[in-house]
């Protein structure tokens, strides 16, 4: 699935609803390749981020959870220490951040996350799962955006 962005287009931000190490949540899909070229993958990532946290504040979640499901991270680290951590939590209370501030600290978080704890820099852009009180349903209308106040402001 891909995420439609406020103005009714797709992104190139592939999503799935599933079930990860017990964890059901919507998983946003890496960035890689360079844009344009034909190895280009998920390039509208961050702004699917944006739109993602966007509709789940929207919708009056308040807690998420953040965890990272790269292929690499699951060999390497167990299911709780890929849990994000912001701001010495691994709850995100959403309401307490403005979208910009959040979406920084969890590229800064996802960097943290690297083989060689010596290496500059790190990849902000990763796989990862969001868990919330969300079912099927209410995810899907985070994709797709649209009517979120009818959907969820009742």
């Amino acid at each position: 699935m891909k995420v439609i962005s406020e103005d009714n287009k797709e992104l190139n931000a592939s999503v799935s609803i599933t079930t990860l190490d017990g964890v059901f949540g919507l998983v946003l899909e890496s960035r890689g390749g360079a844009k344009g070229k034909s190895n280009e993958r998920n390039s509208d990532y961050t702004i699917a981020l944006d739109a993602i946290l966007s509709r789940l504040q929207i919708c009056n979640v308040e807690y998420i959870e953040v965890t990272l499901v790269s292929s690499k991270s699951i060999k390497t680290w167990s299911a709780r220490e890929r849990v994000l951590i912001i701001d010495g939590e691994t709850k995100i209370d959403i309401r307490n951040y403005d979208i910009l501030t959040l979406r920084r600290k969890i590229s800064h978080a996802l960097q943290s996350f690297k083989s060689n704890i010596n290496a500059k820099g790190g990849n902000g852009t990763k796989r990862i799962l969001f868990n919330t009180s969300l079912d099927s349903s209410g995810w899907l209308s985070i994709i797709h955006g649209g009517s979120m106040e009818k959907n969820f402001l009742k």
